[in-house]
């Protein structure tokens, strides 16, 4: 949950909160990819080198079925460095993590999730 609450302060544009959330997910998630959750803090932080290592850590030591959907994430993170995370936010949520390699769900079920998450932050 600390990792959702991490996007949602990222999309409320409080950077400070955000990372804290998503350290707090790096210290308490055992299941978690560290790597993964590293990427958004350094896409936050504005460090791209440590993006660019998060992404390289990701793509070589995480063998398994969710690998090749968190490198599409976090070359969405890439792409739009230096953007405000809502630039990010619906490319990132849309990507399949269940198929082997990164695709687009379809537009109505991404306008779904979007309001969900919208509806979870004005809520927040």
């Amino acid at each position: 949950m600390a990792f959702h609450l991490g996007d949602l302060y990222a999309l409320a544009g409080d950077r400070g909160q955000a990372i804290a959330a998503y350290q707090q997910a790096l210290a308490y998630s055992a299941a978690a990819n560290p790597a993964y959750i590293q990427a958004f803090i350094a896409f936050l932080s504005q460090d791209r080198a440590a993006l660019l290592k998060a992404r390289e850590t990701l793509a070589t030591t995480n063998p398994g079925p969710w690998q090749k959907g968190d490198v599409a994430v976090v070359d969405e993170l890439i792409k739009y460095f230096g953007q405000p995370y809502e630039a990010v936010f619906g490319a990132m949520s849309c990507v399949d993590k269940t198929v082997s390699t990164s695709a687009s769900q379809s537009q109505g079920y991404c306008q779904a999730l979007l309001k969900k998450y919208a509806a979870l932050y004005k809520s927040h």
